[in-house]
């Protein structure tokens, strides 16, 4: 994973036009909105410690909510005098945003008077939500295959650099991330999955270009189009099965964040590829044995040691063998491993993605990170086990 890491990061200054041709792989399912009329909609959360949560939203009704508090990693509903934002909508459905006390944007862009919410991402700082229509439980196309279609190079990219093409619109750039967003599944798309069950979980195998691969941030990148350059959240994965990956940080957000790498792998690919083993001494990710991959005997294998628990203190944190790779959640003090993707989760609202051998050179800094809380993991897992 590091050379792909390093590799795009350096193409960053030298990336001409980029074309938006893009056919999504066979085994990726593909929403078909257009068959959905729109008679719901709900608040989602994609990002934050707390993420996957929803809100289903009425029409004509305006909901506050509270600015973050520490603890919650999410917005909570807030009083009147300590509204993080306003969200109004109208009988159409049509969502608007007014600001509150705390600050919040679209595009980076800070929100400072009423503004459309469309399908675009809203920035609070600690945690990021999308108002979406709810996710059909069906969907067509996909389902478990091994034929894979070929990727555009910006969205197999697992650090996605900017987009510079002068002859792009709006729509199509609109389109571009929309599908990044939904390859690199984030955590709604990672309960929608689950809650759909069947032809819409494990359809990454051995030889699909995200095999492995899970959403740890959301980071801003540079989009333009018709001349206008904005910024938009955009997740960003890290390769589990590549290489050994540390998360460093605090106790409850290291397990967080942990919490969604799982699970998200646990949903793209099937027993049949990947076992997953735990060695702690706490119950913290105790889940894991409750995985169906927890008594797989398949080749590919992710090891999580919870260095946390004084367990397994001798064993080399960058070890990777053959098939096997580790998740080690470092204990506090401890030395960083020189061959390992290091996930350094500053607080509820900042991660920095350290690449092995990059001489401490963060190359994605200041993201938001992406975490499920305890609640969550165990409904999904609960989904999980009755595929």
């Amino acid at each position: 994973m590091t050379e792909s890491l390093r590799a795009a990061a350096d193409l960053v200054e030298k990336l001409g036009p980029i074309e938006l041709d893009e056919v999504l792989p066979a085994t990726e399912p593909v929403i078909d909105c257009d068959a959905l009329a729109v008679h719901k909609i709900e608040l989602r959360q994609v990002a934050g410690i707390s993420a996957g949560g929803r809100l289903e939203l009425s029409a004509g009704c305006q909901y506050d909510f509270g600015p973050v508090r520490r603890g919650h990693g999410q917005l909570d509903d807030g009083r009147p005098d300590s509204v993080g934002f306003t969200l109004r909508l109208d009988e159409e459905l049509t969502a608007t945003i007014g600001p509150g006390s705390s600050p919040v944007s679209i595009d980076a862009e800070a929100v400072t008077e009423p503004t459309d919410v469309g399908d675009r991402i809203i920035d609070a700082g600690s945690a990021c939500f999308v108002v979406a229509r709810p996710r059909p439980p069906r969907m067509r196309g996909g389902g478990r295959g091994d034929e894979l279609a070929e990727l555009h190079p910006w969205v197999e990219s697992l650090v996605p650099e900017p987009i510079a093409d002068l002859e792009a619109t709006p729509e199509t750039v609109d389109d571009l991330l929309d599908r990044r967003r939904r390859l690199h599944a984030g955590a709604d798309e990672i309960c929608h999955r689950i809650e759909g069950g069947g032809a819409l979980l494990w359809g990454r195998t051995p030889g699909h270009p995200l095999f492995g691969t899970a959403v740890a941030a959301m980071t801003n990148v540079d989009v333009q189009a018709r001349g206008l350059v904005i910024q938009t959240p955009v997740p960003v994965s890290v390769d589990l099965l590549a290489s050994p990956t540390m998360l460093i940080g605090e106790r409850s957000l290291q397990l967080a964040v942990a919490r969604h790498l799982l699970i998200s792998l646990a949903t793209t690919v099937g027993p049949e590829h990947v076992a997953i083993e735990l060695r702690s001494g706490q119950n913290d990710l105790g889940f894991v044995a409750d995985l169906p991959h927890a008594t797989s005997t398949a080749d590919h294998r992710l090891v999580v040691i919870d260095r946390a628990t004084g367990r397994d203190r001798l064993l080399p944190p960058g070890l990777h063998t053959g098939d096997t790779s580790f998740m080690v959640l470092a204990g506090n003090g401890e030395a960083l491993s020189a061959n390992a993707d290091v996930l350094s989760i500053v607080d509820e609202a900042t991660i920095n993605l350290i690449g092995a051998n990059c001489d401490d050179a963060p190359f994605v800094e200041a993201a938001t990170p992406v975490g499920y809380a305890r609640s969550m993991t165990a409904e999904l897992v609960k989904g999980l086990r009755r595929a």
